[in-house]
Formats: structure tokens, C-alpha cells, sequence
């Protein structure tokens, strides 16, 4: 299953119709952030892949499932999780492989649990299952690199789908109400609002390589996909958004999300194939993710910790040190958001965020040491 919402603060609505014939519009691009999309098969592209996995134990191992090592990566992209006659053929690796709840979709959990820690691989999230020494990095699904059921679509789209508000400055983007489907000819995401006209699947929308008019259900879908953001980010004067608000990054969706800032894994909720949430505030450097669901109270279950505390596990120092449990300010940063569709059901993405990359700024002129002007909030 995969979700997702998207928001950044930066200022009311404002869109650019992309084809009357369809009601399609172009939504707003965050300044500086670029969009990679990437396509994944097993078997088949399209519907094959669908019901393969549930039915083809040899599908576990092959496509982008397959790897050198037996049992094939610890991620595996299925339509579900085989039936106990074919799962019970597992041996060895792959029986720790697919006994872990990285590849199930009950219980809810996810968290730092499921990584190798605060390292990455050159800035690729390593994932690892719980219990076990298995690791490995997810750098095979995001770089250049060729592999088998692994197909480059674009390293260079517009991420042109999110509303903007111009009075609270956020960016968002929500599958429960939107559609963004790639555009490949112009290199940009085009977006409708789709209120009432999916069914069974609301809030399961995010289908990039899929027509608006195919949202009524989850079949028949362009699933196994991956996409990666990219987004410089600065602190400003007093680490805020220039509208006197937190600069935050939230996202609730599934299967898989990993933010990573500076190298560093800041904050994810991989883990099982089912919808979870996070919230990184980098004013305080509070961040909040969901680690699972507490069926007696109905209430999540999380797990907390702050950007200072993932920058010194990592044993990296951000560029102008630390403010508090976050970065300084007036520092630059560059944020990674890397997102995968493992689960060949339901896709839901939403992010929202005021993240900027450039501080809002005016320049006192008269006054100063006379050595340059004096830099004052805007």
C-alpha cells in the first residue's frame, strides 16, 4: 500500500489550469525542489505484476526482488504477502526475509527500528530487519545505476502538484482529495482536485503514471514505484519561515519514506506496508513518527527524538553547528525525501511543509558598520 500528502508553508491557493478539456492544473513547485521518478517491475509491467507475487513463489526473487544474495533484497514489491503454502517454501535468508514485518502488512509498526541508524550510504537510507544482521541500502532503488525491473523514468520532473497558500505560506499535496499524474513530454506533475469520485480507495491516490480518470479503484494500476525529492532548505534569522511560523515537514502515507538532511536519516516510518506519520520540526528540532497503533486505546503509537540527536549519532556536524536540538540559523541545508510503493495495493501520499529555500529579506541600507548592509527580518 502506499500513501502520501504533501505540504510547505510559504503563502492563497494558487493554480494554472493544464487542460480545460480534463480540468487538470498545473499546482505549485516549491522553489528549488526537483522530483526523480522511478519504475519498478517483477515480472510484467501492468497488470501482470499485480497478482504475481501472491501466487508465484519463484517472484520473490525475481525482478527487482532478485540480487546476488540469496533470498534477493530485503525489500520485496508484492502484491500481498504469499499464501502460507508458497511463503512456507522459504528457506534460510529469505524465510528471515519474509517473516519480517518490513514485508507485512499487519501489525502496524515502522521507526528507526528498520534502519541501520542515523549512517546512510553516501545519503541512501539503509533499511534493516529487526532481529536479525541483515542489512542493506536502498541506494540500488534511487541511484543510476541498472538493475533488473528497474527503470529510470525522469531525474528532472517539476513536482508541480502541490496547492500553495500564500497566507500561511504551506505547500500541500493530499491523495484524499488530489490526483498528480506525470506529465512525460513536459517533465512536470499535473494535479485535479477529485472530491466524491473515488470509491472504495479515498485517500489511496498517488498513482503518477496513471490517468486521473482510473482513480476509482486500485486495480489495473502502475504500482512498484519510487519517487525521491530533493530541496535545499534554509534556516532564515531565527530559524522560522519568515511568516513567524515553525518550519515543519509532515508527511502521512506508506510503504516507505526516509527523510534525510545533510547525509543524515533524520526521521522515517518504514516498516510494515500499512499508512504512518511523522512530523520534523526544524525550528525546535522536534521529531515526532508514528512507530504503530494501539488496538485497546485506538490511539498511534510514537517515538521521539530531535535533529541534533540523529546528527550526533551519525557523528556528522551540520554546516554552522548546532541552535538548541537543531540547526543554527542562517545555515543551508539540502533535504532528501525518498518514497517507495512496495505494497501493489492502495497508493496514499500526503506531505505538507514550510520548508524554504530562500530566507524572505530586506536590507537596512543607512545604517550598519559600514562594512555591508545590515540584514534584517523581513
Amino acid at each position: 500500500m502506499a500513501a502520501i500528502t504533501v505540504g510547505l508553508a510559504a503563502g492563497a491557493l494558487t493554480v494554472t489550469p493544464a487542460s480545460a478539456a480534463d480540468n487538470a492544473y498545473i499546482g505549485q513547485a516549491p522553489e528549488g525542489m526537483t522530483m526523480s521518478l522511478y519504475d519498478y517491475t517483477v515480472v510484467k509491467e501492468g497488470a501482470a505484476d499485480d497478482a504475481a507475487t501472491n501466487t508465484c513463489y519463484a517472484c520473490l526473487t525475481e525482478g527487482i526482488n532478485s540480487s546476488a544474495d540469496s533470498g534477493g533484497h530485503l525489500l520485496k514489491f508484492m502484491y500481498n504477502k504469499p499464501d502460507a503454502e508458497i511463503a512456507s517454501k522459504a528457506t534460510g535468508r529469505l524465510k528471515t526475509i519474509m517473516d519480517s514485518q518490513l514485508n507485512s502488512y499487519t501489525p502496524l509498526v515502522g521507526g528507526y527500528k528498520f534502519t541501520a541508524g542515523a549512517k546512510t550510504d553516501g545519503g541512501y537510507p539503509i533499511v534493516a530487519i529487526p532481529g536479525s544482521t541483515l542489512t542493506e541500502s536502498t541506494r540500488y532503488l534511487f541511484d543510476d545505476s541498472t538493475q533488473t525491473g528497474k527503470k529510470i523514468v525522469d531525474k528532472n520532473v517539476t513536482p508541480s502538484m502541490f496547492d500553495y497558500d500564500t497566507k500561511t505560506g504551506i505547500y500541500r499535496f493530499g491523495s484524499s482529495n488530489m490526483v498528480s499524474e506525470y506529465n512525460p513530454s513536459l517533465h512536470r506533475m499535473e494535479t485535479w482536485h477529485e472530491p466524491g469520485t473515488v470509491t472504495s480507495s479515498s485517500m489511496w491516490n498517488f498513482f503518477p503514471f496513471d490517468h486521473q480518470s482510473k482513480m476509482n479503484d486500485t486495480e489495473n494500476k502502475n504500482h512498484y514505484f519510487g519517487v525521491k525529492f530533493t530541496s535545499p532548505i534554509v534556516t532564515g534569522v531565527d530559524n522560522t519561515d519568515g511568516h513567524g511560523s515553525h518550519l515543519k515537514f509532515y508527511f502521512s502515507g506508506d510503504d516507505d519514506l526516509w527523510l534525510v538532511v545533510d547525509g543524515v536519516l533524520v526521521a522515517t516510518v518504514s516498516g510494515s506496508l500499512n499508512r504512518l506519520g511523522m512530523t520534523v520540526d526544524f525550528t525546535d528540532g522536534t521529531i515526532v513518527q508514528q512507530t504503530g497503533y494501539n488496538t485497546s486505546t485506538k490511539q498511534g503509537v510514537y517515538e521521539t527524538s530531535t535533529i541534533k540527536a540523529r546528527f550526533n549519532a551519525a557523528n556528522v556536524t551540520p554546516a554552522g553547528g548546532f541552535n538548541g536540538n537543531t540547526f543554527a540559523p542562517n545555515t543551508k541545508h539540502t533535504m532528501q525525501v525518498f518514497y517507495l510503493e512496495r505494497g501493489n495495493y492502495a497508493s496514499n501520499l500526503s506531505l505538507e511543509t514550510n520548508l524554504i529555500a530562500r530566507y524572505p529579506l530586506k536590507y537596512d541600507l543607512k545604517g550598519g558598520s559600514g562594512k555591508g548592509p545590515n540584514q534584517v527580518q523581513n
